[in-house]
This record gives C-alpha cells, sequence and structure tokens, in this order.
C-alpha cells in the first residue's frame, strides 16, 4: 500500500507512528543472506510513510 492508500483508510484520523520492519530472512545469518532479495528494502518504504 501506498501514502495516498493510507490516507483513504484512515480518514482524516491522526497517527503519531508506524511500527513494522522488514523480513528477516533476506538479512539473517542463519540462511543465506541474500544481497538481492526483494524484502531487505522493504525498510525504506516504511521511511516513505
Amino acid at each position: 500500500m501506498d501514502a495516498e492508500s493510507w490516507q483513504m483508510i484512515l480518514n482524516g484520523l491522526e497517527v503519531d507512528g508506524v511500527i513494522g520492519g522488514p523480513p528477516c530472512q533476506g538479512y539473517s545469518r542463519m540462511g543465506k543472506s541474500d544481497k538481492d532479495d526483494p524484502r531487505r528494502s522493504l525498510l525504506g518504504h516504511f521511511l516513505e510513510l
């Protein structure tokens, strides 16, 4: 979802913060840490909101 979609859902309500984080699979050292894993870029999307 993008910021405009959230604005429509919230219908004018104010939000003090958003809690979230990317899936750990792209960063974990337990398995294959793939630098090209698209899940590694999700943090930037949180920052956009």
